[in-house]
């Protein structure tokens, strides 16, 4: 647990040219501060719903191994956990609602889980939603109340749009409901799993093939205990002149001289950045330009922590000055982290629309820029490279493995998560390979 939450905030360049239209990058960095007595402070009672895909598409080993995962999952929890089922297909079933996994009850639970068979096609949200019912049912202050949804194909019954379905898991996330996703095999729709997990206050897992989901529950698992704070912001406040934009895919909402984006869970050791961009417009040298960062965040059982606020400034300066100034390279190599992984997400999403003519058009033109600002940096040349093999390859149509690869690692990179899966081969290499 923490006393609160440690927010600081550097600027890659603190000088902007007078004359307007200079980018520059603020870099918001949210970390748990240890509470002295965190080891005597006992790990939250989880309340967890497995939401279980049981179309026909699940046949096979990838059923088994969810089976196998669940019934692990089970075993892993505590005397004050709860653990509900759920399975969905045409219908859905709850196999298991709110109990804990000891004595007779643990009993029924494995039974129940050995019983899942295949059926029918995929009413994901329909699953999903009763998952989170069981969930909201059993709900107990001081406690982390999740649903972990896994899915290996698309959507085809209820509600389908991924929009649509970020809303509801945002919806549930206020209400201290959080969902985290495992996509199987390459059949599951990305965009649906992500906006779900991204919204919902948890994470997306990839599991390529069965036996991955093993590792995904575990890490689920692993990462529940070293939660610091769930439905985590992080907020730019910046002058109305200035024109800001994240860099990155989570959730934002533009306010009035704000822009807030929608940081999800934070876990111990692991801090959250956030990159900002900013359009700056003219100012007369000596002017000050100031901005503000703020975040908020609750404990896993609801009680706000406390977030100093940060504050970091812009001078304005002849052009020479500009020119010659030196950058941060730290909060530098965050902007090519996170622009690199925009690129990446943004080129996969285009290939798979069919795309291709934009995509290299969007490639080439990020890369342009991407090259210039990384020049100079000797860490960011293999995100360069990367990109350049990207460029080479962008009017090829990929597989849906390397997408889903190209996605994951952007998503790995900008949440700061761990992949739970055996070391692979990464995209660029699989692009090298002609897949």
């Amino acid at each position: 647990m923490t006393d609160r939450l440690n927010l600081t905030v550097t600027i890659d360049r603190a000088l902007a040219w007078a004359e307007g239209d200079s980018v520059r990058y603020v870099v918001a960095t949210l970390a748990g501060t240890p509470s002295v007595d965190a080891a005597r402070v006992p790990a939250p009672a989880i309340n967890l719903a497995l939401v279980i895909d049981a179309s026909g598409s699940m046949g096979g080993d990838k059923l088994e191994n969810a089976k196998a995962a669940a019934l692990g999952v089970a075993e892993r929890l505590g005397p004050e956990d709860k653990l509900s089922v759920v399975s969905f297909a045409d219908d859905v079933v709850v196999h298991v609602e709110a109990q804990t996994p000891a004595g007779e009850a643990m009993t029924g639970i494995r039974a129940a889980i050995g019983a899942l068979r295949t059926r029918g096609s995929t009413n994901l949200s329909e699953g999903w939603l009763i998952g989170a019912e069981c969930v909201a049912r059993a709900a107990r202050d001081g406690g982390v109340n999740r649903v972990i949804l896994l899915s290996d194909g698309a959507a085809n019954a209820g509600i389908v749009d991924p929009a649509e379905l970020a809303v509801h898991a945002a919806e549930l996330a206020r209400r201290g409901v959080t969902t985290s996703c495992v996509g199987i095999g390459d059949g599951y729709e990305t965009p649906v799993l992500r906006a779900i997990a991204e919204s919902g206050g948890g994470r997306l897992h990839d599991a390529e093939v069965g036996s991955e989901i093993v590792d995904a529950l575990m890490g689920e698992l692993g990462e529940i205990v070293d939660l610091v704070a769930q439905d985590v912001s992080i907020t730019l406040h910046a002058p109305a002149t200035a024109k800001a934009e994240f860099v990155g895919s989570a959730p934002t909402q533009v306010g009035a001289g704000s822009l807030s984006v929608s940081a999800g869970a934070l876990l111990a050791g692991r801090p959250r950045t956030c990159v900002f961009r900013l359009t700056l417009p003219a100012g007369r040298v000596g002017d000050t330009l100031l901005f503000g960062v703020s975040a908020r965040g609750a404990a896993p059982g609801g009680a706000l922590l406390d977030v100093r606020p940060a504050e970091a400034s812009i001078d304005f300066v002849e052009g020479a000055r500009n020119t010659k100034q030196p950058r941060n390279e730290t909060a530098s190599m965050a902007v090519a982290d996170a622009w690199h992984s925009e690129i990446v997400r943004r080129a996969a999403q285009l290939n798979r629309k069919g795309e291709r003519r934009q995509a290299r058009r969007f490639v080439e033109r990020e890369l342009q820029f991407f090259e210039r600002y990384c020049s100079g940096l000797p860490q960011a040349a293999p995100l360069v490279r990367e990109i350049i093999v990207l460029k080479q390859n962008v009017d090829r149509e990929w597989d849906e493995r390397t997408r889903k690869e190209m996605e994951v690692s952007s998503y790995m990179k900008e949440s700061n998560r761990a992949d739970y899966r055996p070391a692979r081969a990464n995209w660029s290499t699989r692009l090298n390979d002609g897949k």
